[in-house]
């Protein structure tokens, strides 16, 4: 990055990686507001509970990226459909 009479100069290749990131936290918030507002999220207390397993292991598959979490108020939340859907191709039933 160049200054250029008070101005900021970005090379080619800095704009790429700045719009890149843009757009990605575009679509991350995207993401998350429609997990927010359009579905059912389940809290990690009631996935242990539904799915019978341990929070441990929860958080090992969320950190495996298998499951993605929404984060509100340092609680993890977890879309019902994609929780289902994983843990019915996990178990193979």
């Amino acid at each position: 990055m160049k200054r250029k009479k008070g101005n900021y100069v970005l090379t080619e290749r800095e704009f790429i990686l700045l719009q890149s990131m843009i757009e990605q936290y575009g679509f991350i918030c995207e993401y998350v507001k429609q997990k927010l507002l359009g579905v059912h999220l389940l809290s990690t207390q009631q996935l242990v509970e539904q799915y019978c397993v341990s929070r441990q292991t929860v958080y090992r598959i969320c950190k495996a990226g298998f499951l993605l979490p929404v984060v509100k108020h340092r609680c993890y939340y977890f879309d019902a459909e994609e929780a289902k859907d994983f843990f019915f191709n996990y178990w193979g039933k």
